[in-house]
């Protein structure tokens, strides 16, 4: 089976500036998911151990799992791949070491979602929803995570913010290392 690499792996500059806020040496989820494709080239780059598809459309991870095989040639790569059918409001997600992203969805949702992650260490979130970014950062404002980047990008005439958060103490916890490191 071909295999593909990364640099050849195709997404739209949205999907592509998701997948650069992904941390590597994390697990990374991507949560309504739809297509897949930034945990595709998640998959691809190799630059982390895991990848966890999760979608609650039945049509959807069926689509998904027939595109892996065409787009990266299967599964014969070196990180465990989970397709999962799904609603990211009530599977089981990490509470340490993880990415977890989450775009294309209203505001609304990506807000529930946020109340759900636990705070871990080593927790990172790439969201990027469709409309009403201001709801999503109250929220992650109001729940701890510390905002450590928002972009707004142009997607088909249309404004797309993205946010990358972390949980607000891992913050201090890295400030004190790297004092002891000093």
């Amino acid at each position: 089976m071909r295999m593909v690499e990364a640099k050849t792996f195709k997404i739209s500059p949205r999907l592509d500036y998701l997948f650069q806020q992904l941390q590597p040496g994390t697990d990374v989820w991507d949560l309504a998911c739809d297509h897949g494709l930034v945990g595709m080239k998640a998959v691809v780059s190799g630059q982390f151990p895991s990848v966890t598809f999760v979608d609650k459309s039945v049509e959807a991870v069926e689509v998904l799992k027939r595109d892996f095989c065409v787009k990266l040639g299967g599964f014969d790569h070196s990180v465990d791949v989970a397709i999962v059918n799904g609603d990211m409001l009530e599977v089981p997600l990490p509470s340490e070491n993880a990415s977890l992203v989450v775009a294309g969805v209203g505001a609304h949702l990506i807000c529930r979602f946020i109340k759900r992650v636990p705070l871990g260490s080593n927790l990172t979130l790439v969201l990027g929803p469709n409309k009403n970014p201001d709801e999503v950062e109250r929220a992650l404002k109001d729940l701890g995570w510390h905002i450590t980047s928002q972009e707004v990008l142009i997607e088909k005439g249309r404004e797309r913010t993205v946010f990358t958060a972390i949980v607000e103490g891992s913050i201090e916890l890295q400030r004190a290392g790297d004092r002891r490191n000093q």
